[in-house]
């Protein structure tokens, strides 16, 4: 307040840095290319840690064999790992956590994801002049379906993925091909690699990991009949396993519509004189759904998962969803309403959801018809399953050890 001259007690004083700092800010495209030079520097150096940390991790660890998830990314620790592990030669598995795979699911996903905004406008090959020449100059790391042209990552971190030697070697495979061996949960899930242009000798079926434990109730009498118990069914009564699709929980559906539907879907299934149980996504209130065991008659699983009915009900009714897989490992019939299209022909998902052993219907008649049409065949055999040729853990242990042991990694090692 008792400043004198031109400068007031509120004016900042700038640095000659501050200056050209703000005359940058001031010209936005040269902020822009400096902003994205400066973010190259950072993932440089991110990377260059990464590979040192995960150099000296293995290293000091010496396993003779290393487990991993379907990781998809360039430049992290995952990426790491996988090239240690192959330069120091030691062996590398991959366990199953989904029922897809490949390429053909990374493309679809990475442009839907874009396109709804889940993921940065980096990614866009016309995103700016320097995306463009990298699209050019690197056709590979792109993927064109007719309309819009994508990276699988902002080009500039597998630029600098890259210099680390932590760039995939094939970009839009999942998983990686680097893995001596693949563990899938189905034949299914094996095509998609297939088409997708994967080395096969590499991949191996083995089965659901999580469905170990439920084989092992399938073959004992007592876990049957405590399941049907909870379920408020005679032992081995067929019942129909409704999967209940949450399309307001999930937020691509108003709560008018969600509700309007499931009350129609309860009013469909429920008229086939057969008990309905109700498998809740973990998204789903109960308290919400609690109703239509009043109304319409039908059962909620309060204790169970939907792997765990599976093997026991006569018939599945689901929407589009993963756990569908089920259907073909329990060998049961599946009708899937599909109110939002996600397993038409057309659809950038149908790779996902229209599977070639489910039936798919659009609306109330189409569903009740094939229903009918199914209930209508012979009594499907209420014996569950037995685990078949192995369980899936111990399959992946046995081949895993078998490839680990072939391999000399040290001097010292020991055969697991």
């Amino acid at each position: 307040a008792g400043a004198t001259g031109p400068e007031t007690a509120n004016t900042v004083r700038r640095t000659p840095k501050k200056r050209l700092a703000q005359s940058v800010r001031d010209i936005p495209i040269l902020g822009h290319y400096l902003g994205r030079l400066a973010g190259l520097i950072r993932a440089t150096a991110a990377a260059h840690r990464t590979r040192q940390y995960a150099r000296d991790l293995v290293r000091t660890i010496s396993p003779n064999l290393i487990f991993m998830g379907p990781f998809h990314s360039c430049g992290r620790f995952d990426n790491a790992i996988m090239v240690e592990a192959s330069t120091q030669q030691i062996a590398r598995c991959c366990y199953p956590v989904s029922t897809y795979h490949g390429k053909i699911g990374a493309h679809h996903a990475r442009q839907s994801n874009l396109r709804r905004g889940m993921l940065p406008q980096t990614l866009r090959t016309d995103y700016d002049i320097l995306n463009r020449l990298l699209a050019f100059l690197r056709p590979s790391w792109t993927f064109d379906n007719g309309t819009a042209r994508t990276f699988m990552w902002d080009p500039l971190h597998m630029i600098a993925a890259r210099l680390n030697g932590l760039l995939p070697s094939d970009i839009w495979q999942k998983p990686s091909p680097d893995f001596d061996r693949v563990y899938v949960f189905s034949e299914f899930s094996a095509s998609l690699l297939e088409h997708s242009g994967f080395p096969m000798d590499r991949v191996e079926t083995t089965g659901i990991p999580l469905l170990d434990d439920v084989f092992h109730g399938c073959r004992d009498r007592s876990v049957r009949e405590r399941i049907f118990k909870e379920l408020r069914l005679q032992a081995d009564e067929p019942f129909l396993l409704f999967n209940v699709e949450p399309s307001f929980e999930h937020h691509y559906c108003d709560a008018t519509t969600h509700w309007a539907r499931f009350d129609s879907m309860m009013t469909l299934v429920s008229s086939f004189q057969l008990p309905v149980v109700l498998s809740l996504h973990p998204l789903c209130d109960e308290a919400d759904y609690a109703y239509a065991e009043q109304r319409f008659g039908v059962r909620i699983a309060r204790h169970r998962k939907i792997y765990e009915l599976y093997p026991y009900c006569r018939l599945a009714v689901s929407f589009a969803c993963s756990t569908n897989i089920l259907a073909e490992i329990f060998d049961k019939p599946i009708v899937v309403y599909d109110f939002f299209g996600m397993a038409d022909e057309a659809s950038e998902r149908a790779f996902e959801f229209r599977l070639p052993f489910v039936k798919v219907a659009n609306t109330f008649e189409q569903i009740r018809q094939l229903i009918a049409k199914e209930l209508d065949k012979s009594a499907h055999c209420a014996e569950p399953p037995s685990a078949g040729a192995g369980l899936a853990c111990t399959l992946m242990f046995e081949s895993a050890c078998k490839i680990a042991n072939a391999r000399q990694v040290t001097a010292t090692s020991r055969p697991i």
